[in-house]
């Protein structure tokens, strides 16, 4: 049996083709060739990337400030056209922006500065990476080169990647319109749901929320019915080993994997839903409470945005509104075809569509939620069939489960129980910082350590100033000694 999910296939272009296109903004001068960019003729794009890139099915463009080009007129033209932009063009234009900036200092909030272009909400990372230090995310949002993934994060992408595979089988849909791209996110959390329901587990659960009147979204590594511990008061805060404290490896040697045990134990009477986050490390041990900070924190969100959705508080509107999306609009033909991509025999011989309540062909029940508000109203049904008692059935203990990021074996787990008022006073101060009302904070004395594997320790002003605080502080000392001596 194989639980279908889908994913966005979408081309993009090669950064050689891109370097091109932004280089032809200033070399080229015919205004017959640009684009009319007004947001009402937006609406076959299917995707908005880091407010840079949109692209359809058929071809990609790349947008740059305020006009649009098509990669057409670029791949027609010969070698020897593409080479005349020379680069003195970008030397030129990367003067002229370094010196705009050099004159004119950017004092906008960091929201509006890294997170206020079209369609660019708040992510989860974005609110629980500062936990870790707010200067070293000011830093990295501030220089987007260090961005690139590193060989430990791309190892780590793969272990998901292949635990997600265990659930589901991943199927690639080209998207062509902006609600098609939302209508796919909403119908994979339709089967995350019905999976949960076949087989008490679910991965990559996507979820939103508001946090100080902001959309943020995120993905929940793992949904179950599994109760993830059988004592939590062995597994509370305060009870967690540092840094330095033997692997659990052995522990753990002969454990299931996660999927093993779902499929093994039935799910609980009481269908509780446990939510689960996994991290890989390098180490085979335990973080300690400090590194373990900004984890805590993440789960606490996720159950907070689960909470919000399972009870009916966030609303389609949210969404729709933000990314300028038409709720009643049909999805486009292709679209719909693809999701039709099943046989008749594996939609109804499958475990999931037992879960699904209906005797419908695969193609006249999505042509019955073909657009955004029919199939929003559909995924509420289903949160109301895998949470009977609704919110109440999202327990509060929350698990953390450790991985090697060499061979993706448990290390062990991490359990403690949601802590809404924490949560509460971690986001209120957090959000004066995203807001601009006050200045990123470095890590304090007790967490100095942090600073040692820094890439921003150099440059770092809090840390800087830090020291030249301790060396005024150091002569201030030195000088009431002397003169305490020489009386």
């Amino acid at each position: 049996m194989e639980n279908y999910k889908f994913e966005d296939d979408v081309e993009y272009l090669s950064s050689d083709e891109e370097q091109i296109l932004v280089n032809l903004v200033s070399a080229i001068s015919t205004p017959s060739e640009y684009l009319d960019t007004n947001a009402d003729h937006r609406s076959d794009y299917d995707h908005d990337t880091k407010g840079q890139r949109l692209c359809t099915s058929q071809n990609c463009e790349v947008r740059e400030d305020s006009i649009i080009f098509s990669t057409e007129s670029v791949k027609n033209s010969s070698a020897n056209e593409r080479s005349s932009l020379s680069t003195d063009i970008i030397m030129k234009t990367s003067r002229k922006r370094s010196k705009k900036r050099s004159r004119e200092p950017d004092v906008r909030s960091p929201f509006l500065r890294f997170r206020s272009r079209a369609h660019k909400g708040l992510t989860v990372t974005d609110l629980i990476s500062p936990a870790w230090c707010e200067m070293k995310y000011w830093y990295t949002l501030s220089s987007p080169e260090v961005l690139k993934p590193t060989p430990a994060m791309e190892r780590g992408n793969r272990i998901h990647k292949n635990l997600e595979k265990e659930i589901h089988t991943l199927i690639p849909v080209k998207v062509h319109i902006r609600e098609d791209t939302l209508g796919l996110k909403i119908w994979n959390m339709i089967q995350g749901l019905r999976t949960l329901r076949a087989q008490g587990l679910t991965r990559e659960f996507q979820v939103w929320g508001i946090v100080d009147n902001k959309l943020v979204g995120g993905k929940i590594d793992e949904i179950s019915y599994t109760n993830p511990i059988t004592d939590i008061s062995e597994h509370v805060e305060g009870s967690e080993s540092d840094e330095n404290k033997p692997t659990c490896k052995g522990i753990f040697a002969d454990e299931k994997s996660n999927s093993d045990v779902a499929k093994s134990i039935p799910p609980s009477p009481s269908k509780n839903v446990y939510i689960c986050d996994v991290k890989t490390r390098s180490t085979r041990s335990l973080p300690s409470e400090v590194t373990f900070r900004p984890t805590k924190y993440q789960l606490m969100l996720y159950h907070k945005f689960l909470s919000a959705i399972t009870s009916g508080q966030f609303d389609l509107e949210v969404l729709t509104t933000f990314y300028k999306l038409d709720s009643s609009r049909t999805f486009s033909d292709s679209f719909i075809a693809q999701l039709c991509c099943l046989d008749e025999t594996q939609f109804h011989d499958s475990e999931i569509s037992k879960c699904s309540s209906t005797t419908q062909s695969p193609k006249h029940f999505i042509l019955d939620h073909n657009n955004l508000s029919s199939l929003w109203s559909l995924m509420l049904a289903e949160f109301r069939k895998s949470f009977p008692d609704g919110p109440a059935s999202l327990s509060t203990h929350l698990k953390v489960e450790y991985r090697s990021g060499e061979d993706g074996d448990i290390i062990g787990t991490k359990t403690f129980l949601m802590n809404e008022p924490d949560l509460t006073a971690y986001l209120k101060h957090l959000m004066e910082w995203w807001r601009g009302e006050r200045m990123p904070e470095g890590v304090v004395l007790e967490e100095a350590y942090k600073c040692r594997n820094c890439e921003f320790a150099d440059i770092c002003e809090w840390r800087l100033k830090k020291v030249e605080d301790d060396r005024k502080l150091f002569k201030l000392r030195k000088e009431l000694a002397e003169n305490t001596g020489q009386r």
